[in-house]
């Protein structure tokens, strides 16, 4: 196979540094040693887009009347996209116009484009492109960057999600990010990463997976909120990009949108990497690094209606311990529980939470409850499960000691619910610093009942 040396230079660039080539952040050059492609036109920023697959992407710099950054103008779709390099031969962007429920699409192939509905583009909004390029194709932004500050209005429900881009130009955790929409949300998602909440039915725990993700100048989010609402991006702390590993045992084929399968694994044997399988057929898998206690794995579903999802857990080649598992729990968010049960393709979910750490070390208390802690040893999120097996609500104090019976916090304001109650913990003291290593005790008080557990940060 011959390379050009050209391309390659420039994706070692991107390897190294985890950067596109060119600046996101500022008007001139980053890396003057490797110059432009021979015939790529000027540009103040550049996005890439990479091969086979859905990139989420935003335009946050484009032409605007008299240069002003407060003017959200749109642009031609077809000649902005015209200006691609390497052109490819065959492109498709997705796009979603703001409180509507139909896709709009532009596709170009066989030296024509083919216009259904997104005849202009906007720094506000997101898209999904694709290329047939099997190379980095390179988007070049001229004009005007839109004001961080600017706002931006969510329409409710779920066949509104919002497609916003990403205009705040250094990156971010999303969670923070996304906050002056929190109150609202229903749900977030990045190409990489998710926001789930994952209280139950009466209390909102939001959940970032994973923890160290963040959303990055040039991309979007898909944003369900419950009500409308305007909103700007937060604009606080730059955050560390942080690499993120692909899977290399699995083989699927990545669609547009993807189910959010957010996956505790069990923490007494952790696999190298996930798949998920619908009657054989991968159609998503993730990596599991050394300390997650919470992975997310993007699956892309079929459209077949009761199939069951299977998982299988990948230990490495020579292992004799990869294992394919059909019987796993399923937060059940309404009931506030897990449920032993498969996932059925058509059930139409947003996101799920699996669960394959095994009952295991539960302790019962003599008044129908017990408790349940992983992963232990944990490296500072702690999982608890509350089984309330009377028929009435209980409120549940939980509280933390240190090896000399010092109570170092507690939470307040939880309640036990007849069935599997699920909380998460953050292991910090008052001040917000987290546990040093060690032996704690963690003490659940509900129902004139304290049951206890002994847990190890490591």
């Amino acid at each position: 196979m011959k390379i050009d040396i050209k391309y390659l230079a420039i994706a070692i660039c991107i390897l190294l540094t985890n950067k596109p080539l060119f600046s996101q952040s500022g008007d001139t050059l980053e890396n003057p040693i490797l110059q432009m492609p021979v015939g790529y036109p000027g540009t103040l920023d550049s996005l890439y887009v990479l091969p086979n697959r859905y990139n989420w992407v935003s335009y946050p710099r484009l032409q605007r009347p008299n240069n002003n950054p407060d003017i959200d103008a749109p642009v031609n779709t077809e000649n902005f996209l015209s200006n691609m390099y390497p052109f490819p031969n065959v492109l498709d962007q997705y796009g979603k116009n703001p409180n509507t429920t139909v896709e709009v699409h532009v596709r170009y192939k066989n030296n024509e484009w083919d216009n259904d509905g997104l005849g202009e583009t906007y720094s506000t909004r997101g898209y999904k492109i694709e290329t047939s390029n099997t190379g980095i194709t390179y988007i070049p932004m001229t004009g005007t960057r839109l004001a961080p500050d600017h706002e931006i209005t969510l329409y409710p429900g779920r066949a509104k999600e919002n497609w916003v881009g990403y205009f705040v130009p250094y990156p971010q955790n999303p969670l923070e990010a996304l906050s002056y929409v929190l109150p609202d949300m229903v749900m977030a998602r990045g190409h990489d990463w998710a926001i789930v909440d994952m209280g139950g039915s009466n209390e909102t725990l939001w959940i970032l997976i994973p923890e160290d993700a963040v959303i990055k100048y040039g991309e979007m989010a898909i944003i369900e909120t419950s009500a409308q609402k305007t909103f700007q991006w937060f604009s606080g702390k730059q955050e560390i990009e942080n690499q993120t590993n692909d899977p290399e045992n699995f083989q699927y084929e990545e669609k547009a949108d993807y189910t959010a399968f957010i996956i505790e694994p069990d923490t007494s044997n952790l696999p190298l990497e996930i798949g998920a399988f619908v009657n054989d057929t991968c159609v998503g898998a993730c990596v599991v690094e050394p300390g997650d206690s919470l992975v997310l794995l993007r699956g892309y579903m079929p459209a077949g209606e009761g199939d069951s999802v299977i998982f299988e857990n990948y230990y490495g080649s020579r292992s004799a311990n990869n294992q394919r598992l059909d019987d796993y729990y399923v937060f059940n968010k309404e009931k506030n529980r897990k449920e032993r049960r498969a996932i059925k393709t058509g059930e139409n979910k947003r996101f799920y939470l699996v669960s394959f750490n095994k009952k295991e070390g539960q302790e019962i208390a003599q008044e129908g409850f017990a408790i349940h802690v992983y992963p232990n040893p944990t490296t500072g999120i702690l999982n608890i499960e509350l089984e309330n097996l009377s028929t009435s609500k209980y409120a549940v104090h939980i509280s933390v000691f240190d090896p000399f019976g010092r109570r170092l916090f507690e939470t307040a304001g939880n309640h036990a619910f007849p069935g599997t109650n699920f909380f998460k913990l953050k292991l910090a003291d008052e001040a917000g610093i987290s546990l040093e290593p060690g032996i704690y005790l963690l003490k659940v008080l509900v129902n004139d009942q304290t049951l206890t557990k002994k847990i190890i940060v490591k």
